[in-house]
């Protein structure tokens, strides 16, 4: 097996992590929905669920992006299990909350897109 250049694939979570963020605030839902793996799995604090591509395309449609101009990530930490799958756990402040986030993404088609994302309250 090749060695994995585990530094060079933190970087380019932590850039996608920002880039998606970006779209969010930008309303760029192309740009989201290009970096998201469907069906895709979110948690927080509506609970659990399993989206596919048009039911998060209507969300991203109906979000305020008011609610994420100033989404800094703070502390981003990413682990890199593979060559495919790397996971980021960060802390960020939405909206007046302090939450605590985590991502995981998967190389698929020689792209890295978001499979799971979770936001939970930082305590």
């Amino acid at each position: 097996m090749n060695q994995i250049d585990t530094s060079k694939i933190q970087s380019e979570i932590i850039g996608l992590e920002r880039k998606y963020w970006k779209a969010m605030v930008d309303k760029d839902i192309d740009s989201a929905i290009s970096m998201t793996h469907f069906p895709c799995m979110i948690s927080g604090e509506h609970g659990a669920k399993k989206i596919e591509e048009n039911e998060y395309r209507q969300i991203l449609k109906n979000s305020s992006p008011d609610i994420y101009k100033n989404v800094a990530i703070n502390d981003p930490q990413v682990e890199v299990w593979n060559d495919q799958t790397a996971m980021i756990t960060y802390s960020t402040r939405i909206n007046g909350r302090d939450l605590v986030d985590v991502s995981t993404w998967i190389l698929e088609n020689g792209k890295w897109v978001c499979a799971f994302h979770a936001e939970n309250e930082k305590h």
